[in-house]
């Protein structure tokens, strides 16, 4: 299985301008994913923040409440925190039910690099290159023996953010 997550920030291009046609084109470019996870689709973050806080009567708690997870799990997308800090560790931490915990699939392939840059990678209007990493694909524990790849897309596609891409056998 292949997956790619990328926050496409609307679906920026290196000049600003949106286009979704030119990110669904990236996509293609990046893998033949069987799995798509986007960040930053919409502009309606308000409004959808605004129904998560007041779901629907009779609905669940909300999209942030805690849900036991059935099974294998992946976890994509981007987390806004480093490699490092305290949220990275918190998210990998043991869980107290026997629910299998995640790993950081890049530490699985990579576990003598750091994490390649994710974010800021090339100059663009306004913002000049300073990369960092905060994508993450997280697997639980259960999943670790089948992530076959791992990599970071270097080509400058628009957002600041890079696509990240996994494979699972």
């Amino acid at each position: 299985m292949n997956l790619i997550t990328w926050n496409i920030q609307r679906g920026r291009t290196p000049g600003g301008e949106c286009d979704i046609a030119r990110t669904v084109a990236s996509l293609r470019a990046v893998a033949d994913a069987d799995v798509i996870c986007l960040q930053e689709v919409s502009s309606g973050y308000t409004e959808a923040a605004a129904h998560a806080a007041h779901p629907r009567a009779g609905a669940a708690a909300g999209p942030f409440s805690a849900t036991p997870r059935a099974g294998a799990a992946l976890l994509a997308g981007d987390c806004n925190f480093l490699p490092g800090s305290w949220e990275y560790h918190c998210l990998q931490a043991p869980f107290d039910d026997g629910t299998p915990a995640w790993v950081d699939a890049w530490r699985l392939r990579h576990p003598d690099q750091a994490h390649a840059p994710t974010v800021c990678l090339h100059d663009h209007p306004g913002r000049p290159a300073d990369p960092f990493t905060c994508d993450f694909v997280f697997v639980s524990d259960d999943l670790a023996p089948r992530v076959a790849a791992v990599r970071v897309a270097p080509d400058d596609f628009g957002p600041d953010h890079q696509p990240l891409a996994i494979r699972l056998v």
